[in-house]
């Protein structure tokens, strides 16, 4: 099992960014919006933004799980996140 661990910096309220541009494929991920933000953090495909993501306040975190009926089988591509 590999497990990676970053922080993706966002330069200005409003600007997505890619999680990371790679191929490599992810059976479930997490996602934590780091406590001394000021604002809540967005996290979607390539058109997340305030109105279309799922948000998270600071401290707040969310699991996404793609594994199929918890059998280790199924997965997504790193590349379809962003923030």
């Amino acid at each position: 099992m590999r497990f990676d661990s970053r922080t993706v910096d966002v330069p200005a309220a409003g600007t997505r960014v890619q999680v990371l541009n790679s191929t490599a494929r992810v059976q479930w991920i997490q996602f934590s919006a780091r406590t001394g933000n000021t604002g809540a953090v967005y996290v979607g495909d390539s058109a997340v933004a305030a109105a279309r993501g799922q948000e998270l306040s600071p401290n707040d975190s969310i699991t996404l799980d793609f594994r199929l009926g918890g059998q280790q089988r199924g997965s997504v591509a790193m590349s379809i996140f962003y923030v």
